[in-house]
């Protein structure tokens, strides 16, 4: 998760170099890379925020999941189209037990962030005109706003965009797909290298970082593509490479109608590890980092003395083995590839989540604990209860489902999982008994929820006259309003209530309309924002039951679980279920 200050002491050391196909006489280039997936999508994510117009309120400066993931999908086009070698774009398909405390400390910092941003504001927002355009990718200024200083942020980053980026990667973005979203000259010299990213793309069961560093070992030559500080300290080979995403930027590439790809090239800053540490005459910059983090204010000449002087030594002590151990490629790589498999299509805190299952035979697992989730942070009101209390009883069939893996049933059952969630001003742990297989009682919660669906279903398509209703994303931004709202629904028999979703509007405040429903000079208040939040938690929940059947080994899958399964397939991707508070108003008046 990065080693405060080390880039800096190191920077006098980077070395210039070019990708892919450029060619220059005092530098080698690089052809082949490996890239930390959601070190890229931040990265992007940032870029994107300090192009925002400052004309748009903060929360409507956010980047989407659409537009973090045509970003990155344009960044790659940018390199593929340049000649460079993609190996892989690994993401986390689980953290390690014992980055929980890092983890705990980013979530409060996100949890305080987001306090002293809604008491700051809490008069609301200004909301743009519906009718404004969305933001156009320029794939030069993705390369090209290195050297500007990003802004920062007032709000907690979007937690789905890095879910939503691996799902389009791999499902979304073939050629055809890539083709209405790329200018044509770029489009052009791209179609013939165009191959599936899912070839690419993998979740693997650990961290991203260190199967990049794993792959570019064995892979000599290779540049790793990261944000993170933390690939300084593996050993990945004499020839392996470091090229941070904020030194890479793009040359020669014109305007749309002068690109050609023998002018383009792609420039960067990289730093060799190994180099560099038979430079400062220690062993692995590993111990350069473990004094770093002792004494963080001391200057370049001191860690190295003292680096020296423990890698020299024989007895290091405990706390000083384990950080070594840490970046130890042998240590960390220990898994199961049919496991690995399994993650594929999974979302990152699914696959973690399965991975602490006791069938896994996983490192993942704590046996003084249950397994635990930590669901996205929301940006929402945080005086009011979390948004992900309406969903809870949705997510605790979903976990139960856990224990029909076929892989489960001469083993160990899961009968508590544990939800990371704020209350108040603070993060608790609650513990969420599951259903019993044992008498029925997961058949029945689970024959329960179906029909409550297929009932609303035929509700929902009586008065909007659809024959695909599983495929709207209104009806299941409708359903999650039922989930949220039953008692209301229940008592409010009243067809007006679907019709042209007046009851969403109503719930959203879009009903707080001037001529014309086109919200000129409207005020988004923390209400709003907390009501997209909670329909955004129930999507994700009927998601996590989704994915959590899609990863079942069942032996034989009908009944209801079947019928649940052919129902959630046709919910809509992340990237559209997590539409922005100006996505979901455009959304619902037909603006397109």
């Amino acid at each position: 998760m990065g080693i405060p200050y080390l880039t800096r002491h190191l920077a006098s050391f980077s070395e210039s170099t070019l990708l892919g196909n450029g060619q220059g006489p005092s530098c080698k280039t690089v052809k082949s890379v490996v890239i930390d997936g959601p070190g890229l999508v931040y990265y992007v994510h940032s870029v994107l925020l300090s192009q925002a117009s400052n004309s748009l309120s903060q929360v409507e400066r956010q980047p989407s999941c659409d537009e973090v993931s045509v970003a990155v999908m344009t960044y790659l086009v940018l390199l593929q189209a340049s000649g460079v070698n993609i190996l892989k774009i690994y993401f986390d398909g689980a953290l390690p037990l014992n980055k929980a405390e890092t983890r705990l400390s980013r979530l409060e910092a996100s949890r305080k962030q987001l306090e002293i941003f809604c008491l700051s504001h809490r008069e609301g927002f200004r909301w743009s005109s519906i009718d404004r355009k969305s933001v156009r990718i320029d794939p030069v200024r993705l390369l090209q706003d290195s050297h500007t200083s990003f802004k920062r942020s007032l709000l907690p980053g979007n937690p789905f965009m890095v879910s939503a980026v691996v799902e389009d990667l791999k499902t979304r973005w073939t050629c055809s797909a890539m083709e209405s979203y790329l200018p044509r000259t770029l489009f052009d010299l791209y179609k013939d290298k165009c191959h599936p990213w899912s070839d690419f793309t993998e979740i693997i069961p650990g961290e991203a970082d260190v199967f990049c560093a794993a792959l570019a070992a064995q892979n000599p030559g290779t540049a790793i593509l990261t944000s993170d500080s933390d690939l300084f300290l593996f050993e990945t080979g004499l020839d392996s490479a470091i090229i941070f995403f904020d030194t890479i930027r793009v040359e020669g590439y014109g305007d749309e109608t002068g690109l050609a790809e023998s002018h383009m090239t792609i420039k960067a800053m990289k730093y060799r590890p190994a180099s560099i540490a038979d430079r400062l005459g220690i062993p692995a910059l590993s111990y350069l980092a473990h004094e770093l983090n002792q004494s963080s204010r001391s200057k370049l000449a001191e860690l190295v003395r003292r680096a020296k002087i423990a890698s020299g030594s024989s007895s290091k002590t405990p706390a000083y083995l384990t950080f070594l151990e840490e970046y130890d490629l042998q240590n960390v790589l220990q898994y199961d590839p049919s496991e690995a498999q399994t993650l594929q299509n999974l979302d990152t805190r699914i696959s973690e989540l399965y991975m602490q299952c006791p069938w896994t035979n996983s490192t993942f697992q704590d046996q003084n604990q249950a397994p635990r989730i930590y669901l996205p942070f929301l940006v929402e009101d945080h005086s009011r209860k979390c948004a992900w209390a309406e969903s809870v009883e949705i997510r605790r069939l979903a976990y139960s489902l856990l224990n029909l893996n076929a892989a489960s049933s001469t083993g160990s059952k899961v009968t508590v999982v544990t939800e990371c969630v704020r209350r108040g001003r603070r993060f608790c742990f609650d513990n969420i008994h599951l259903y019993s297989i044992e008498g029925g009682e997961i058949e029945k919660e689970l024959g329960s929820f179906l029909e409550t669906l297929k009932s609303f279903e035929r509700r929902y398509h009586l008065h909007h006259h659809q024959h695909a209703s599983y495929e709207n994303p209104l009806f299941w931004r409708t359903y999650a309003l039922y989930e949220i709202n039953k008692d209301w629904f229940t008592t409010n028999n009243d067809p007006s209530a679907f019709i042209n979703h007046a009851a969403l509007k109503s719930f959203l405040g879009l009903n707080r309309v001037s001529e014309n429903d086109r919200f000129y000079n409207e005020t988004i208040v923390w209400d709003d924002i907390h009501a997209l939040a909670q329909l955004q938690a129930v999507l994700y929940t009927l998601r996590m039951v989704k994915q959590i059947i899609q990863g079942l080994t069942l032996e034989g899958g009908g009944g209801s679980l079947g019928q649940l399964h052919d129902i959630l397939a046709r919910l809509p991707p992340l990237h559209v279920l997590m539409r922005s508070f100006y996505e979901v108003r455009r959304e619902l008046y037909g603006v397109k």
